[in-house]
């Protein structure tokens, strides 16, 4: 097993027993940080017997991810998924102990487009020879009811605390960073990690950054905030996200004025992240967001 992967018992069990006998297709449900991608990586190369470390040179994996503008909400289009009859196309003869030489990943399944999830479904109800599909989904509900009906769903949860800081410890966090990690990230393991490594390009950790930054920083820092989040409509969001994360774990302990403090950032957030949704004006919302949350 991957030494970044933490999982109950039970949840081994049933990711062990899936890869041993992977009869259907999988969908693997799961917030965003809890570890989705690092899981479906694990499960494919079980599944083929190969090295976790060589899976992206693999030639028969097939793995879709959501696009877009930056401005935009990312999704999988109908285009993306008309790849997959192409892929499958290719004749390719078994391999290892099962029938099963050819993997198509799927990740944030739940961004598809509707005319992508009728033309996924049309591949799900007549898959090609030694063909699995592995998807992942933060909310399983945005499926079609027919695509999950045609998918085994294995749903992750957060390791207890202890595993994972023990985790964040070999990884060669010291402890305070452990704790902190941890304490910021709610449990999620893939945020816990991206909390811990220094890569500025892991969605995760720039969000979690830029919350900081508008906890903490200035005025000046929370207006160039404002201008580099308003160039990214997706990094708004997940920033939005972790800091209602941080709200909502900080009133687990905070009394007096902090305590208010911290309901007023949890109101402003979700506020905001609601009329970002609406399609609102992105500079005009996260102005507003820093102006309430400088005065709080």
């Amino acid at each position: 097993m991957s030494n970044e992967l933490i999982f109950s018992d039970k949840l081994k069990d049933l990711l062990t027993n899936y890869i041993e006998k992977p009869s259907n297709s999988l969908l693997l449900i799961g917030e965003s940080g809890s570890g989705k991608t690092s899981t479906i990586n694990w499960i494919a190369a079980q599944i083929l017997k190969i090295d976790l470390s060589e899976l992206n040179k693999f030639p028969h994996i097939l793995r879709i991810n959501p696009e877009g503008e930056r401005k935009v909400l990312k999704s999988i289009s109908i285009e993306q998924v008309r790849r997959i009859e192409h892929f499958t196309s290719r004749k390719i003869s078994a391999s290892g102990n099962n029938d099963i030489s050819r993997i198509i990943i799927i990740d944030d399944s739940d961004a598809m487009s509707l005319e992508a999830q009728n033309a996924i479904l049309k591949a799900l109800e007549e898959p090609p020879a030694n063909t699995l599909y592995l998807l992942s989904a933060k909310d399983p509900n945005l499926l079609l009811p027919t695509i999950r009906s045609r998918l085994f769903e294995i749903r992750l949860y957060n390791p207890p605390r202890d595993s994972l800081k023990t985790l964040l410890l070999s990884l060669g966090a010291r402890e305070i960073e452990a704790n902190k990690a941890i304490t910021i990230s709610g449990g999620l393991v893939g945020l816990a990690l991206s909390l811990i490594r220094s890569s500025d390009e892991h969605l995760l950790s720039t969000s979690t950054q830029t919350a900081r930054t508008i906890l903490q920083g200035s005025t000046y820092d929370r207006m160039l905030a404002v201008n580099n989040l308003s160039k990214n409509r997706e990094l708004t969001n997940s920033t939005l996200i972790i800091l209602q994360q941080m709200a909502v774990i900080s009133l687990k302990t905070a009394t007096g004025r902090k305590s208010q403090r911290w309901q007023k950032i949890l109101e402003y957030s979700f506020k905001a992240q609601s009329q970002l949704n609406d399609k609102g004006n992105i500079k005009l919302i996260l102005t507003n967001l820093m102006m309430k949350i400088g005065y709080s």
